[in-house]
């Protein structure tokens, strides 16, 4: 009896011929999946198989940060373990890897503070164990971010860090709101602290260090509170020299004098004028400032150590050559100065500059 013939249709062929090419997809992915697995167990094995310690690890914390896969860190005792899977969730910027760390462990804080900071996460900053480094973690967020919340601020454990992160969102208030009244907010007495955070904010906001005279005289000469420099920033932000009357002291004579100091560009391009010409028009006690800001730009323009000296007053003087030095770069300004600690302190000041370069 013959065999009943299959005979195929055109619908029939193309359905086998696709179940074919399925199958030989599907068998080229398991074997490239095993390859893997297998090649990534070999490099396991292989690193598990050295004997000095330090190469142990950081032979299994390379195959965890290439791959991605935390798991290879538990193959990494005590501490070790710890850290790397800090480095991988960092490297993957994923928050909940932290949670496979000991909450105890120092790197569990580290681990969540750099991802946390980094992703802008504030609810982040809220899983850190320790108040300090919880602390730490909502300010910079804070500092990062303008200061422009004050509900940041509110949720800082450490008290001083809490005030003075309110203190920084009143003083950008008054100047991005262009209103002074904010500045009662702050602080009347001397604060070093706060003081520097505002200096170091204005400062980043520029861009550059500033070469400008207010800088240098406002470390070395006055008392000035954050209340008085609030109310200088905002005199300036406004133009409105009437709100220097409440910087006090020698700060409201360094906020009236940005209202006549001439420009650096005028100075620089002023060659036929002498510091007496240009200053003529401020008022008699700011004379001594504006005669300063333009013998030190056109120090800085000749690389003149004599002119700086023409001022007369050290104080002054060593302030230009400070500027004069850090601009050109070069210690040798340095020498002109007589006083020997203000000569020690200048020749710091630039190989502090040379060595974060």
């Amino acid at each position: 009896m013959e065999r009943p013939k299959i005979v195929l249709t055109g619908r029939d062929r193309r359905i086998l011929y696709a179940f074919a090419v399925l199958v030989l997809v599907v068998a080229a992915l398991a074997v490239l999946v095993a390859d893997t697995l297998l090649a990534h167990s070999t490099g396991v094995k292989a690193c598990t198989g050295i004997l000095l310690p330090q190469s142990k690890q950081a032979c299994l914390q390379n195959i965890a940060s290439s791959t991605g896969n935390v798991s290879v860190c538990s193959y990494i005792p005590g501490a070790g373990m710890d850290s790397c899977i800090s480095e991988v969730a960092e490297a993957e910027g994923n928050l909940s890897m932290c949670g496979r760390i000991n909450s105890t462990s120092p790197y569990y804080d580290a681990c969540v503070y750099n991802i946390s900071y980094a992703s802008n996460s504030l609810n982040g900053c809220g899983l850190i164990t320790n108040p300090n480094y919880r602390s730490s973690c909502i300010y910079a967020l804070a500092e990062k971010l303008g200061f422009s919340s004050a509900s940041y601020c509110s949720l800082i454990p450490n008290s001083s860090s809490r005030s003075i992160c309110l203190d920084m969102y009143y003083y950008n208030l008054a100047v991005s709101s262009r209103n002074a009244t904010y500045c009662v907010y702050l602080p009347s007495s001397v604060n070093d602290t706060l003081l520097y955070a505002m200096t170091a904010q204005q400062s980043a906001q520029s861009g550059a260090f500033s070469y400008n005279v207010t800088l240098p005289l406002y470390y070395s000469v006055i008392n000035a509170t954050p209340q008085g420099l609030c109310y200088y920033r905002a005199a300036v932000a406004l133009k409105n020299e009437s709100l220097c009357n409440f910087a006090g002291s020698e700060l409201s004579t360094l906020c009236t004098y940005s209202f006549y100091a001439p420009s650096v560009n005028s100075t620089l391009n002023t060659t036929g004028l002498n510091a007496s010409t240009i200053c003529a028009k401020a008022p008699s006690y700011l004379q001594q400032y504006c005669k300063m800001s333009v013998q030190t730009s056109l120090a800085v323009k000749y690389g003149n150590a004599s002119i700086c000296l023409s001022l007369g007053d050290n104080q002054f003087a060593y302030s230009c050559i400070n500027t004069l030095a850090r601009s050109r770069n070069s210690t040798s300004y340095c020498n002109y100065i007589q006083n020997l600690t203000a000569r020690s302190a200048c020749i710091l000041m630039l190989q502090g500059i040379n060595v974060t370069k």
